[in-house]
C-alpha cells in the first residue's frame, strides 16, 4: 500500500515525538494542521522549551555512492521565531537542511 506525502510527514512528525519522549522530554504537538510549529519540548530539569518543525527526509545518491539527505528549509517566520528544523533518516536525528552520510 503506498502512502501520501501527507501520511510519510505524519509518521515523520510521530517519530520524532517518540524519540523525545522516549529520551525524556515532555512533548506538545499543535492541534492544528497549520502553524509554524509541529511539536514544542520541554526538558523539565532545565525548564528549556524548543520549537520543532519536522521535515520528511529526501534522499538522493551521489555518483560516488553517497547518500545526501536534504530538507526543506523553514519560512522567515518560523526563523523570527526560533523554530528549529528537525528530521530522522535511518535512526539519526538531522537538524541540517543538507547532511551527507
Amino acid at each position: 500500500m503506498s502512502k501520501s506525502a501527507s501520511r510519510i510527514g505524519d509518521v515523520t512528525e510521530l517519530e520524532l515525538c517518540y524519540h523525545f519522549l522516549n529520551s525524556g522530554y515532555e512533548v506538545f504537538r499543535n492541534v492544528s494542521c497549520t502553524g509554524p510549529v509541529d511539536f514544542i519540548t520541554l526538558d523539565t530539569n532545565s525548564g528549556q522549551l524548543t520549537m520543532y518543525d519536522s521535515k520528511t527526509a529526501n534522499v538522493h545518491t551521489n555518483k560516488d555512492g553517497r547518500k545526501v539527505v536534504y530538507l526543506s528549509n523553514i519560512s522567515e517566520k518560523q526563523k523570527e521565531l526560533g523554530v528549529n528544523l528537525i528530521s530522522k533518516y535511518e535512526n539519526k536525528i538531522l537538524t541540517a537542511t543538507k547532511t551527507e552520510l
